[in-house]
């Protein structure tokens, strides 16, 4: 899927070590952790009211290249960073106005980031198209800075 760099693959998966750190909402039937499964079909919903957070936490340093979201009726996605140990001291790499779902479908958005070292990604959903958004995969391709070292 990816022409430029074949050897970036999404890190933003449980089988790669990746976990959700943190939100601000749960549902039993819908857990964050279903961001992170690999799966099209399952999803984190959020609970009403903005702004919803979700950190989503690498088992160490990871190069980030391109960032891409799936999601039902997000508006404003805002993506901060952090290298700290812990989900710390995080910096804004961009914020991104998604265009509304069409027929019921997903939104598949590409947010504009530079590539940039993270050891934890925050995504801030500070408004949606409706009362409550379903956060489908959020895409982090990229490559283990650690292994690329040795």
């Amino acid at each position: 899927r990816n022409n430029k760099n074949p050897t970036m693959k999404n890190m933003a998966l449980e089988a790669t070590g990746a976990q959700v750190s943190h939100t601000t909402s749960w549902d039993q039937a819908h857990p964050p952790e279903t961001v992170i499964d690999g799966s099209d079909v399952t999803f984190w919903t959020t609970t009403g009211l903005f702004p919803q957070e979700l950190i989503i936490t690498f088992d160490s340093v990871v190069q980030v290249e391109a960032i891409e979201s799936r999601t039902f009726n997000a508006k404003t996605i805002k993506i901060m960073r952090s290298v700290s140990m812990f989900p710390t001291e995080f910096n804004e790499i961009c914020t991104s106005e998604v265009p509304p779902n069409e027929n019921g479908q997903q939104q598949r958005f590409t947010h504009k980031v530079n590539a940039t070292a993270v050891r934890h990604l925050k995504f801030v959903f500070t408004s949606g198209w409706d009362d409550f958004i379903g956060v489908y995969a959020l895409e982090i391709l990229g490559e283990n800075v650690d292994l690329k070292q040795r």
